[in-house]
């Protein structure tokens, strides 16, 4: 457990401390890890970074102050006693020695009291963590107080509840077959012959697997978000037209665009060179050739793609929120104040895609998001002053994700997969 705890608090360190990236860092760590371990680190630095926020609050029950570096070895102390079943006893010495091989010894005889005290009061459900019912349910779940409140004035109470309250099962992951390299019925069997379990996911071609995938060739399957997939599929991808991704990086949804539609020109746009490396390596990866890479700012026009595109996608940045279960620092970092930044960036980008759009073609707005903010009323406000676009409904193989409104939306609670947000507007043929 020593080499467990050392290579996750290494990771989790560098999140809390220096806001590295999640993936990029526990990916770095389980290289050094023996096999024996990864697990165990993984689920250490996944699950204490998810619930980073209750911990903090219950630290904050029995200490004013808490140095960063010892904080981040007591919330791991505190999860590995809550969620992984280690014994109080167990919990608390592998935290203290966590924090004397940091050379914190110092601080080892606090470490020993609070866990202890901590420990004490979870198993025995003392922990009071307030009396409002939404309220209470973010702080022992690890989420925003300001995400939850916005989640309950966009949808009401119950949405909002379910949502902070829903975990996501980390054994099951989505990926979709890889068309150009395998048949499907040879993929399924692939699997079954590996001893891969797997379920058939909302969208043709997609699966939901668990377990390891090491004995399947990387060219022949990609890890795409069932949500991701949606958004791909929404899009209108006629058989010689153009479409236009604006914001691709890393490429999933343009790479799934030239597959459905082999015959379509597709151009893949990002502003930073290393990202449009990222779609180009996808591409090869997957067998996809009708997709050209270029460098481009979204937010600033773009003469060479004026009225050019059949569809433009327009995937904006976004807070994020549809996607915790993969990126749960965001829960950490993101400010409410950066919900009203999006926004302003989005209406910019949405703005400028729309004059890249032929006449009697669509214009695709995602989001991985869930908020109203970023999504209905950025749709919204741009319909309001571009009156030659209307919403179109989308018709998608899911039941849940539309409802009566034309507008796609999916909750991970709801839907089983990441939280993704769709608006297909469509352009008048006649000038208005």
């Amino acid at each position: 457990m020593k080499e467990a705890f050392l290579a996750a608090y290494s990771c989790l360190d560098a999140v809390f401390r220096k806001k590295a990236f999640s993936g990029i860092e526990l990916n770095n760590a389980l290289k050094c890890c023996s096999e024996k371990n990864r697990a165990v680190v993984t689920k250490l630095f996944y699950g204490t970074l998810e619930l980073a926020l209750k911990y903090d609050y219950i630290l904050s029950l029995y200490a004013k102050t808490v140095k960063p570096s010892v904080a981040t070895a007591l919330k791991m102390g505190l999860y590995a006693f809550e969620a992984l079943n280690l014994p109080q006893a167990a919990a608390v010495n592998e935290t203290v020695a966590l924090i004397k091989n940091l050379g914190k010894g110092g601080a080892a005889g606090f470490a020993n009291a609070v866990m202890r005290r901590a420990t004490d009061d979870l198993k025995e459900g003392k922990i009071n963590f307030g009396e409002d019912e939404l309220k209470a349910a973010a702080l022992k779940n690890g989420f925003p107080q300001w995400a939850a409140l916005r989640l309950e004035n966009d949808f009401g109470r119950e949405t909002a509840l379910k949502f902070v309250s829903y975990r996501q099962d980390e054994a099951w992951r989505h990926v979709r077959y890889n068309p150009f390299r395998i048949e499907l019925r040879d993929f399924e069997s692939l699997l079954s012959d590996r001893q891969i379990s797997f379920r058939q996911g909302p969208f043709k071609g997609g699966y939901f697997v668990k377990g390891r995938l090491d004995g399947v060739p990387q060219d022949l399957f990609t890890f795409q978000s069932a949500g991701s997939m949606a958004v791909a599929f929404a899009c209108v991808l006629k058989r010689n037209g153009k479409f236009l991704d604006l914001c691709a990086a890393p490429g999933g949804k343009s790479v799934l665009a030239a597959q459905l539609s082999p015959q379509a020109e597709i151009v893949a746009c990002d502003i930073h060179p290393h990202r449009t490396d990222l779609i180009e390596k996808y591409a090869a990866r997957m067998g996809v050739k009708n997709i050209k890479v270029s460098l481009n700012d979204a937010t600033v026009f773009n003469r060479e793609f004026k009225d050019a595109f059949d569809c433009v996608l327009c995937d904006a940045p976004c807070s994020g929120f549809g996607v915790l279960s993969s990126k749960p620092d965001i829960k950490l970092f993101r400010k409410e104040s950066d919900v009203e930044e999006l926004a302003a960036l989005q209406s910019k980008i949405l703005g400028v895609a729309a004059r890249y759009v032929k006449r009697g073609g669509s214009l695709v707005y995602s989001t991985c998001t869930v908020f109203k903010r970023e999504n209905d009323d950025v749709v919204n406000d741009f319909l309001l002053e571009n009156k030659n676009f209307a919403a179109e409904k989308i018709d998608l193989p899911v039941d849940t994700a539309c409802g009566m409104e034309k507008f796609a939306r999916f909750f991970p609670f709801r839907d089983g997969f990441d939280g993704f947000f769709i608006a297909r507007l469509k352009l008048s043929l006649i000038h208005i």
